[in-house]
């Protein structure tokens, strides 16, 4: 999680919270457990940061897209 962390700048807990929240493809996991994460995860994790972002122009977003999780 870090090294997608690190490369979509948010902190590791945002990549799982996400992935709890399926704003991302469900992730892979290696035979011990590690996720493998693609690179479609990372445009994945971009578009909702930048979603979040714009969250005063889109009239509550974070609340609309939370509401279910």
């Amino acid at each position: 999680s870090s090294e997608i962390a690190e490369l979509s700048k948010v902190h590791p807990n945002i990549v799982r919270l996400y992935e709890e929240w399926q704003f991302i493809s469900l992730i892979p996991r290696k035979s011990n457990g590690y996720r493998v994460y693609s690179d479609l995860n990372l445009k994945q994790l971009k578009i909702a940061r930048l979603a979040f972002r714009q969250e005063f122009i889109q009239n509550n977003l974070r609340k609309k897209a939370t509401k279910n999780c």
